[in-house]
């Protein structure tokens, strides 16, 4: 339970820093339903209002609770190897992730430094590192054949 809370916590820490720089936190609600609500006819919104931002998100929380309960329900069996090996490989994982997250961020800082200088950007996208990896981007570079 304590290995699973734990790994639970570190994740969302890391989520809530990297919303938190963006400035996903300032206002009322997270800065890109407003820009979806732009491109949206009204009616499109409160599609994804309903499914995505209040059932699907929802979901997703008590899925990611689960391994919780989990191991709440099966608290007299001894935290094993398997268990150990599974905490490990979501730090590992949680910590790639933080590194590719810290990639994106510099790189669209150097990018919004570069327009601001009035230069063109060599490139829109990360191409290298664990964000090329981790992210949509190889993704895109494999069904357009660029990035």
């Amino acid at each position: 339970m304590i290995a699973a809370t734990a790994c639970l916590f570190v994740w969302g820490a890391r989520l809530t820093f990297t919303v938190a720089r963006k400035g996903g936190y300032v206002g009322i609600e997270n800065y890109r339903w407003a820009e979806l609500r732009r491109r949206m006819w009204p009616w499109q919104f409160q599609l994804v209002n309903f499914f995505f931002i209040s059932l699907y998100q929802n979901v997703l929380l008590v899925l990611i609770a689960l391994p919780a309960l989990a191991a709440w329900q099966h608290r007299d069996r001894a935290f094993g190897p398997l268990d150990a090996a599974l905490a490990i490989a979501f730090v590992a994982f949680t910590i790639a992730e933080t590194i590719a997250d810290q990639e994106q961020w510099n790189f669209q800082k150097s990018k919004h430094r570069e327009i601001a200088a009035g230069r063109e950007p060599t490139t829109r996208f990360v191409r290298s590192g664990l964000f090329r990896l981790s992210r949509h981007a190889a993704r895109t570079e494999a069904t357009t054949g660029r990035l």
